[in-house]
């Protein structure tokens, strides 16, 4: 830009340029415009050799169509903002009094009954999440390259060269002049699969109102560590870098940047990175972009790339030297990126932040003072922040590592025998199941018999739990920890994690009761397409109304009964995608649009369609989601707050809070239920049906978990005939397991404190350190003491299957060895304080002395 740039254009100049644009443009917008075409004048003149007066026509040209594409941008996203205001008011109108609620309920939704209410912004981010990833990963088994992702038993790819053909064969589907063809038969098929899943989720974005262009030469979504590109350092950065980008990245309208302004704009670009700010070099901006105005999603959502790669080959090497994890986990984390983009601007619109903002004063204003006080606390403000990630983004990146790799290091040590702890979720199940108009005791016994099934890649009834997106989760983990590309201590904590939750089975249940839960809804919905609304059961309706879908959509789509997927099971599944074949006529009768303009009504017709589908995968992603008692944004926020990772006392938190998600979302999703679902206006009205099968199903259940986990250790189940037994079964089968181990036998076993457990695990550890002083100085067993708890801090030791014969063959062995005597001593304290004999007493198999 020139220094010499005029502030203000003459008197004549600026009339006629009013008039020609109506009057609506500022002294400063002029003088840009002016500005902007003088310098493209300059630029063709000198690269297309051609006359002053030529250049000057087509940079006006030029200028004119962006103005154009500006208005008409100006104009679609002003309506986009408006359409959601209105559906936001509508919803407010509807709860007048509970406007607070009815804020927090659009963000994350509500146990209560209602149109719509479930079908918040955090339950419709995995609908679409879902609508992304599981078609993507159905096709990938359909061609029979699924397998090739996952990987083995210790996490690792079996095929790591397959990363670079991939990210070639991405390139190569929008620019072949930077993409190798690999020849590769397999990484076509799997770029394909990503590259379509990459282009529905722009459409999606495009929709919801942002306006991404397709991009020569796009492998993923970029991503950038920001702890590697610091600690790097900006000269390395740049080192590794600048060879890698094309001259496009340093283009502007004068021409080529000069050799000083290639390292101020790439100092800029390091800044932000090394910051985690999203920097857009001015010189790069689409002047498109500029209808979004500042703070814009859409606008962030649509930016064009500021660094540009010369070939797949460079932009892979600069991926795996400074980006984060594989090329495949960074397609998924672009294609989670893209439903997060697009739940919140259907409900926020293009700017979600300034319209929450905006909400919030014009609630306050029309509520009353108690309600007012409710509108904008802090609640509503976290709830907000955890949609919008705010609260994941770390302050202080190496402190959020380290506050990361010791509660995977806790979790490691402590969980060994949660999949006996997770046997009360077939109980929680069944009652979910049951407001979904599921008869309770089929989906028990369902629970049960889905632990043994197998679903092969080529079956029917796979296919139906990809495309409704049950049970994906731990398919999409274990492809993203086989590429991810970190070698440090993250990194590696990260696959021991992975590894440990496979070990001790976890990954396996829930991956089951996830997938069998969705099957279960599907064929519930199958079954029943092509019944009228008004038959319907009470359970079902109500469960369909939650996430938005009438009476008149249920009538629209059980019209499609014929599209039914029939599985080898013989029975019919209903999956999202069933919407696509309504008709257009049968969708214009449905969204009824006012304009009789065609392309207005075609626009209609393709939004109701996408307004109709997201629905239905909503309602299948979120009812998964309550039935295996998922972590929601409600229960994050109410945990965590407005704290963020990286702090003091965000990490303080994080301590405090871990392993209380699964009791909080209990407490928050099943009980809310159960209490509030029959009532209106947020007045409790219990369900008795549901609390019995509720309270008497987990109570049954955490019996049988508390025995099971007793026999693990090699003890007698508690006696049955002990009142205290069942009230510790109540509540460990209630979601506050380690609480029943507390108040019923866990203080005197290991030196707990209430205080220790109430503060988190890692305060518990702290807490059985303090107890080992306190033995020590006592004259207690402090050698046996010392040994149990060294081994209970080390990783991978503590699986239920194993924990026996370790204790058996090693632990007692040594306890016995430091303390003669110790292990009779624990046998009568077992028996004395937990009325509790060993299976097998140990004094009877280890000499005195140990060995």
């Amino acid at each position: 830009m020139s220094s010499t740039r005029p502030t203000r254009l003459p008197d004549e100049c600026q009339a006629q340029m009013r008039a020609a644009a109506g009057g609506h443009l500022t002294d400063a917008e002029m003088v840009a415009m002016v500005d902007a075409l003088e310098r493209r004048r300059r630029r063709l003149r000198d690269e297309a050799l051609i006359s002053d007066p030529e250049a000057l026509a087509q940079a006006a040209a030029s200028l004119m169509g962006e103005q154009r594409m500006e208005a008409l941008l100006q104009r679609r996203t002003a309506l986009v903002n408006e359409r959601a205001r209105l559906r936001r008011d509508d919803f407010y109108a509807q709860h007048k009094g509970r406007e607070g609620w009815a804020l927090r309920t659009l963000i994350a939704g509500s146990e209560e009954s209602g149109p719509g209410v479930a079908r918040s912004v955090d339950a419709e981010m995995q609908g679409i999440r879902f609508r992304l990833i599981g078609p993507m990963l159905s096709q990938l088994r359909r061609d029979g390259v699924l397998g090739l992702l996952m990987p083995d038993i210790w996490g690792r790819a079996r095929h790591p060269e397959l990363e670079d053909d991939v990210a070639n064969e991405l390139w190569r589907l929008t620019d072949d002049t930077g993409g190798r063809d690999t020849g590769n038969a397999q990484a076509k098929q799997i770029a394909q699969a990503i590259h379509t899943a990459q282009e529905a989720a722009r459409v999606l974005q495009n929709r919801a109102g942002a306006w991404i262009n397709k991009l020569p030469g796009y492998v993923v979504r970029q991503s950038h560590d920001l702890l590697k590109v610091r600690d790097a350092g900006f000269a390395a950065w740049r080192a590794a870098i600048e060879p890698r980008l094309t001259d496009d990245t340093f283009a502007t309208d004068e021409g080529p940047m000069t050799a000083a302004d290639r390292t101020r704009f790439l100092e800029a670009v390091w800044r932000g990175l090394s910051t985690g700010q999203h920097l857009k070099s001015a010189g790069a901006e689409d002047p498109v972009l500029k209808a979004y105005g500042s703070g814009s999603l859409a606008r962030k959502a649509s930016q064009h790339r500021v660094l540009h790669f010369r070939s797949a080959d460079d932009w892979l090497g600069y991926h795996r030297q400074f980006g984060r994890g594989g090329v495949l986990d960074a397609a998924i984390g672009g294609l989670e990126r893209a439903a997060q983009n697009t739940a919140l601007m259907r409900t926020f619109g293009t700017s979600p932040r300034a319209a929450f903002d905006a909400d919030v004063e014009r609630l306050k204003a029309r509520a009353d003072v108690v309600e007012a006080a409710r509108v904008g606390g802090d609640f509503a403000v976290a709830l907000f922040q955890q949609v919008d990630g705010t609260t994941r983004i770390p302050d202080s990146i190496g402190l959020a590592k380290v506050g990361q790799v010791t509660r995977a290091w806790i979790s490691i040590t402590k969980l060994g025998g949660v999949v006996l702890s997770a046997l009360p979720d077939i109980a929680v199940r069944a009652a979910s199941l049951r407001h979904a108009g599921i008869n309770p005791l089929s989906a028990a016994a369902g629970g049960l018999t889905d632990l043994a099934a197998r679903l092969p890649d080529d079956s029917a009834r796979r296919e139906v739990a990809d495309l409704i997106g049950a049970g994906i989760d731990g398919t999409v983990g274990a492809i993203a920890q086989a590429f991810r590309a970190e070698d440090g201590l993250p990194g590696v904590m990260s696959r021991s994690l992975d590894l440990f939750f496979r070990l001790n089975l976890m990954n396996w249940w829930t991956t089951a009761q996830k997938t069998g839960v969705g099957l279960m809804l599907s064929h519930h919905l199958g079954a029943r397409l092509g019944t009228g609304w008004q038959h319907l059961d009470d359970f079902t309706r109500e469960g369909l109304s939650r996430y938005g879908i009438s009476a008149e959509a249920w009538t629209l789509i059980s019209g499609q009964a014929r599209a039914l997927r029939r599985a080898e099971d013989g029975r019919l599944y209903l999956t999202p995608e069933i919407v696509r074949g309504i008709s257009d006529a049968d969708m214009l009768a449905y969204v009824r649009p006012r304009s009789k303009n065609p392309q207005a009504r075609a626009l209609a017709v393709t939004r109701g369609r996408d307004e109709l589908e997201t629905s239905l995968a909503t309602y299948f992603a979120d009812q998964v989601r309550s039935a295996v008692t998922d972590p929601t944004a409600r229960t994050r926020a109410r945990l965590q707050g407005l704290s963020r990772p990286g702090t003091m006392w965000g990490e303080a938190v994080r301590f405090i809070t871990q392993l209380k998600a699964y009791p909080t979302t209990y407490i928050q999703r099943h009980v809310a239920r159960e209490l509030y679902r029959g009532g209106t206006g947020g007045k409790i009205r219990p369900d008795v049906g549901g609390l019995a099968t509720l309270i008497v199903g987990t109570t049954l259940l955490g019996y049988v978990s508390q025995s099971a986990k007793e026999m693990s250790r090699g003890r007698t189940p508690r006696d049955p005939a002990n009142w205290t037994t069942w009230t510790a079964a109540f509540i460990q089968g209630g979601g506050a397991g380690i609480y029943g181990d507390f108040l019923f036998g866990q203080y005197s076993r290991f030196g707990g404190s209430l205080a220790g457990t109430l503060a988190g695990p890692w305060l518990g550890t702290a807490d059985s350190l303090a107890g080992l002083l306190s033995a020590a100085r006592d004259g207690q067993d402090l050698g046996a003491n010392a040994i149990r708890f060294g081994v209970n801090a080390v990783p991978l030791v503590n699986l239920f299957y194993t924990r026996a014969a370790l204790d058996y063959l090693i632990l007692y062995r040594l306890q016995e060895a430091s303390s003669p005597g110790y292990l009779r001593r624990l046998e009568r304290r077992i028996a004395k304080e937990n009325n509790q004999t060993f299976l097998f007493p140990p004094s009877r198999a280890i000499p005195r002395g140990g060995f």
